[in-house]
């Protein structure tokens, strides 16, 4: 995300800053990440310029550059008990809670999510992935696991 934005979106919107805050409970995860580090077939889905604008090779990994690593902030925490005190414009939650969790642990969650999420904020799910019902989000029409926050009147 924070590659596609420092190499093709701020071009056309200078001035617009991105932050991201990626959690994980598992600290292996999170310090996995933090490397940036990648083999190969994982970045297969990325368009090749930006593979080669982005990453360096090290030995057989592909290594997210520094300058796409400033912006993000890796937090410890179990998305069952906790999520970050800030408000987002995007939240991105695929393939954990709404796969895993017992419904009464996916509506826990979701009230939690909605709760961070910005009034016309995103939340988008897997596309395998449903939602207990909220009268605060809407899909998309064209991406429907992609919801809108709005409030409870509309």
């Amino acid at each position: 995300m924070k590659i596609l934005w420092d190499l093709e979106m701020t071009l056309g919107y200078p001035g617009v800053t991105l932050s991201i805050v990626a959690t994980d409970i598992d600290e292996a995860m999170l310090a996995r990440a933090r490397e940036g580090c990648f083999k190969p077939t994982s970045l297969r889905e990325l368009p090749p310029h930006l593979v080669d604008q982005a990453f360096t090779r090290e030995e057989s990994l592909s290594c997210v550059k520094p300058a796409h690593r400033q912006g993000i902030d890796f937090l410890h925490q179990d998305l069952r008990i906790d999520a970050p005190q800030s408000r987002f414009d995007l939240i991105l939650c695929r393939y954990l809670a709404f796969t895993y969790f017992s419904p009464a642990l996916q509506r826990q969650v979701l009230d939690r999510l909605i709760d961070r999420l910005l009034l016309n904020g995103y939340l988008a799910i897997g596309t395998h992935e449903r939602l207990p019902e909220s009268s605060m989000l809407t899909s998309l029409a064209d991406a429907p696991q992609i919801l809108q926050k709005g409030s409870a009147a509309d």
